[in-house]
């Protein structure tokens, strides 16, 4: 696992956009020692604006459960939180 932080994110459309590209680049990726397998990511991401009081921790709790949402889908996917949801 590991954690983006891309500033003047502000909201899940442009954070999907962004994620789309590295989808779009994942596809076209070869490597032989793998086969005709393909590799696939889960991702889950958090919208915070600045001033918004959060811990790290939080944050990446928020967004570590949009990965488990993720990882239901077969392939790539991207679940952003939803306050609602939780």
């Amino acid at each position: 696992e590991f954690a983006v932080f891309a500033k003047n994110v502000e909201n899940e459309s442009w954070g999907k956009m962004i994620i789309q590209r590295l989808f779009g680049r994942l596809v076209k990726m070869n490597i032989p020692e793998i086969n005709d397998r393909k590799v696939t990511v889960s991702v889950g991401g958090i919208i915070t604006l600045s001033g918004e009081a959060s811990s790290f921790d939080e944050i990446y709790s928020k967004a570590d459960s949009g990965v488990y949402k993720s990882k239901k889908v077969n392939g790539n996917a991207v679940s952003f939180y939803d306050e609602a949801e939780s």
